[in-house]
């Protein structure tokens, strides 16, 4: 979806004048941020605040900061009580299932201790469980590995 088109759904939900009020702009020139770029040559077009974050999040990837691209990217979802998760397939790195299960606990160790710090701060315990989320999820892709071999 488009960062207009994005835009205009927003305003069909809260209302023009809510949504440009919440903008800090005139009705026009957010009238201007559901318009597609090419409807009027005449006008200028501003991409708007949801094509500026997604420029924001690109540039961040591209620059190969994921890190801070994600945690941009889940403030919002957060907002509406969800959570990121890595789309990325998962690569066991031991030869053995067992030998993945043993990677797990320094991972596991990693994400109590961040949350049993004096100070636990909510992006260190959640960048402590992504990690092992992904050292799980690489047990789970050995364990399927595994059960596929056996079957043949």
């Amino acid at each position: 979806m488009k960062a207009h088109e994005l835009m205009k759904l927003v305003s069909m939900s809260l209302g023009a004048k809510i949504v440009a009020a919440i903008l800090g702009k005139s009705l026009a020139q957010f009238y201007r941020y559901t318009t597609a770029p090419n409807h009027n040559p005449d006008t200028p077009w501003s991409p708007g605040v949801f094509a500026r974050v997604d420029d924001l999040v690109e540039a961040l990837v591209n620059s190969g900061d994921l890190h801070t691209a994600r945690l941009v990217a889940g403030r919002w979802v957060h907002q509406v009580g969800c959570r990121l998760v890595d789309m990325a397939p998962a690569h066991p790195n031991r030869p053995t299932v067992e030998g993945e299960c043993v990677d797990d606990l320094p991972a596991l160790a990693a994400l109590h201790a961040a949350i049993c710090s004096p100070k636990p701060s909510y992006p260190d315990v959640l960048e402590k469980y992504e990690a092992l989320q992904m050292e799980i999820n690489e047990t789970l892709e050995k364990f399927r590995e595994k059960m596929l071999a056996e079957q043949v």
